[in-house]
């Protein structure tokens, strides 16, 4: 199946097809993943995506032990990864991690929050779009699509509740927590950030394209764009 695969991507780059690499982190190949990237380098790829074993849909009821690590034994050896394929100009996103276990690399995680942003705002063309068909229009619907595609499997345990992350961060898949708990969280203190992509260079009052409305994040915004939202909003009742 290796062969195949490599044999595959030779034929996309000989075909000139822009195409990105995703890889499964699990308890089986995390410490290989400084390796792994030396053989990203070699392959000459332009985009490479870290993916954090969820456990999701079937795996609700699946036992974990033979693919599940704790993400603070994981982060480092992401971080080493990260640093070397930056080195190498590969640019590279890890997916479904709590920013508070991956810090001084934040602008690397991509959660729920900013997934359906990256496609339209972050301008590197990851294929990401969950938001096609209903275009973000303003805070509300950004919190609109976390707080209900996040929450069915996500949950946010008491150190994610008085975190100044927590309106951009996914938190724990639910069975993490079943299965790990949640002490290694670290939760940030001070302002509440409100920006999705607050981590990231290009934000998205500068790319928003100018057939969308801006999105709302200042509160004088917020109220004139949705001002029935007043009495009902988390943000209002925060």
């Amino acid at each position: 199946a290796y062969k195949a695969m490599r044999q595959g991507i030779e034929n996309v780059m000989a075909a000139n097809i822009p195409f990105r690499f995703n890889t499964v982190v699990t308890k089986i190949n995390y410490k290989i993943l400084p390796s792994l990237a030396r053989e990203f380098i070699d392959l000459k790829l332009s985009k490479v995506n870290f993916i954090m074993f969820t456990p999701w849909e079937t795996w609700f009821t699946h036992l974990l032990e033979d693919f599940h690590g704790r993400y603070s034994e994981i982060a480092p050896y992401l971080k080493e990864t990260v640093l070397i394929l930056q080195a190498a100009g590969i640019q590279c996103l890890v997916s479904y991690i709590p920013f508070c276990l991956f810090d001084g690399f934040e602008k690397y995680v991509m959660n729920y929050p900013q997934a359906c942003f990256v496609q339209l705002c972050l301008k590197n063309n990851w294929g990401w779009d969950y938001k096609r068909g209903h275009p973000l229009r303003g805070e509300y619907d950004y919190l609109y699509y976390t707080l209900l595609e996040s929450r069915m499997r996500y949950s946010q345990p008491q150190p994610c509740k008085k975190c100044a992350l927590r309106f951009m961060c996914s938190g724990l898949p639910k069975r993490y927590v079943e299965t790990e708990g949640c002490e290694e969280l670290k939760p940030l203190s001070g302002m509440l950030v409100r920006d999705p992509i607050y981590f990231h260079t290009n934000k998205v009052e500068e790319s928003m394209p100018s057939e969308h409305p801006l999105c709302a994040f200042l509160r004088d915004n917020f109220e004139s764009v949705y001002p029935w939202l007043k009495k009902t909003d988390p943000l209002f009742l925060h």
